[in-house]
Order: structure tokens, then C-alpha cells, then sequence
């Protein structure tokens, strides 16, 4: 992901942190929490989730479009 962000224009930079910091933290959960704890895993995963709610869905909407403009083949506006 760093390297995304470093290839990210600044106005898309803020949405690709967004959605860095939230699989970075996905993997944090997943890691510091036990395997055989099934229910301990999901808590974690479900506070990650909470956490990143009102943030995430638009930051992947803006950068969903940021990519679809930037990359796709065409003319660009």
C-alpha cells in the first residue's frame, strides 16, 4: 500500500490512506487475535469494522472513481 500512496495524486491521497489504514488494521486484528478463539477473531474483526464505517465506503467509492478515470483506456476528461 505505501507504494500506492505514493503513486496517488494528493487529492485521492487522503481516501487510499483511508483504505490503507483499514487493511493494515484488518491484518493487526487478525494477527493479535488468537485462531482458536473463533469468537475473539470476529470481535476484533467486527470492532475494525465499526471503527472504519462512516470513513471507509466513501473513501472506496472516491478512489473506485479516481481509478476508473485515471485507468481505464479512452480519452480522458
Amino acid at each position: 500500500m505505501n507504494k500506492v500512496l505514493a503513486e496517488t495524486p494528493n487529492k485521492s491521497q487522503k481516501d487510499a490512506a483511508i483504505i490503507s489504514a483499514f487493511i493494515n488494521s484488518l491484518a493487526d486484528a487478525v494477527s493479535k487475535s488468537d485462531f482458536d478463539k473463533p469468537l475473539e477473531r470476529a470481535a476484533a474483526l467486527s470492532a475494525v469494522q465499526q471503527a472504519f464505517a462512516a470513513s471507509l465506503y466513501p473513501a472506496v467509492d472516491k478512489f473506485n472513481a479516481y481509478t476508473a478515470r485515471a485507468c481505464s483506456p479512452g480519452p480522458r476528461p
